[in-house]
């Protein structure tokens, strides 16, 4: 089986230049966990619930570590304070940057390990440098779909 056959290939995007706000906006109304990010449609990036919460930074010359939002660490300030600061801030600004990526016949076994080695839970899909589609650890579940047919 190749990755193409469980990928989503109508994928939801989001431009570098629009505001973490819309980003968030976005991913709720679709419910889904991570965009891609293009910049003259070319992706450049991923953005996803994990580059909004749910890291938890060392710091450097300090005991222990902090939780991080939005790039920003916040110890004693409310989640609130954090949001209201951050809705302007560009998704270019808190997207993650290093890309891991697989081509459409990339064997889906490949790409399981690929997501499971670097603890991705999505691998956007490029043919000839475009993106084509974009596969998450839920698509891999269409897989039994496939078996059953």
């Amino acid at each position: 089986m190749k990755t193409s056959d469980v990928m989503t290939k109508d994928v939801i995007t989001i431009d570098s230049q629009e505001t973490v706000e819309t980003a968030a906006k976005t991913m709720l109304k679709h419910n889904i966990g991570g965009l891609p990010v293009l910049e003259k449609g070319k992706i450049v990036g991923i953005i996803t619930e994990s580059d909004f919460i749910g890291k938890r930074v060392e710091v450097p010359h300090a005991i222990g570590s902090m939780p991080e939002l939005l790039g920003h660490w916040f110890e004693g300030v409310s989640v609130e304070s954090v949001l209201q600061d951050a809705r302007k801030l560009q998704v270019r600004e808190v997207m993650t940057k290093n890309l891991v990526f697989v081509g459409p016949e990339t064997p889906l076994t490949q790409t399981v390990k690929t997501m499971m080695q670097r603890d991705l839970t999505r691998l956007p899909v490029l043919q000839d440098g475009k993106l084509v589609g974009l596969v998450a650890r839920r698509d891999v579940l269409g897989a039994f779909d496939k078996l059953a047919d």
